[in-house]
């Protein structure tokens, strides 16, 4: 892989927080508090999946990686706090490895997710536990973590909080650590983690 290849996986922490979320900044069309109410939802929710599909559009949140959270004032980003747990709702993490999807080009964030909650219909949250596998090390005080993330997803319908499907996903390790670094462009801390490939699965219960 080229240099600017390995650059790309390793802006991920930063990517994640403001690609494809130019959409989902704290204006009139946010509903403060949306991605708690989410988060929360979907952790009190039981009960057999009903496989159902939903219509209108969905609001997506994750938890953080500790080491993210000096990225969570990124004015295009929409982030909570529910106890010590930040959330975001940044649709890239849910997208998979761009060198397999491309990115899917049927994708567009604004046809499948939001945060008004006039809008919304269900609630897709990803529980994620990041294992540290090695902290990549430079001159500067820069650092990069090498981790890999295990998700439990819940799609969770809106108001009546059915449960409608639910999975698990893990990610593969990403690369190594690269030998010298451009850190112009780069905060002291990121965390090199891979994305999770949930879309296809998503779009079986959209309808």
């Amino acid at each position: 892989m080229n240099q600017s290849g390995k650059s790309l996986a390793f802006f991920a922490a930063i990517v994640i927080l403001i690609l494809l979320s130019a959409c989902n900044t704290t204006s009139e069309g946010v509903s403060q508090n949306i991605l708690s109410t989410a988060w929360s939802t979907c952790n009190s929710v039981s009960g057999m999946p009903t496989g159902l599909p939903f219509t209108g559009k969905a609001v997506l949140v994750w938890n953080l990686h500790p080491q993210m959270l000096s990225q969570r004032k990124n004015e295009f980003a929409h982030t909570e706090q529910i106890g010590s747990i930040w959330l975001t709702d940044a649709p890239y993490f849910i997208l998979g490895d761009y060198s397999v999807t491309r990115y899917y080009p049927e994708y567009n964030t604004g046809d499948f997710f939001t945060l008004n909650i006039n809008e919304v219909s269900a609630f897709l949250c990803l529980s994620v536990k990041y294992t540290d596998i090695q902290t990549c090390e430079y001159a500067g005080g820069f650092s990069i973590i090498r981790s890999t993330a295990e998700t439990d997803v819940k799609l969770v319908s809106w108001p009546n909080k059915n449960l409608i499907a639910e999975t698990h996903e893990v990610t593969s390790q990403p690369d190594e650590c690269p030998y010298s670094l451009n850190t112009s462009q780069m905060s002291n801390n990121l965390v090199d983690v891979k994305n999770i490939d949930i879309w296809k699965w998503f779009l079986k219960y959209k309808q």
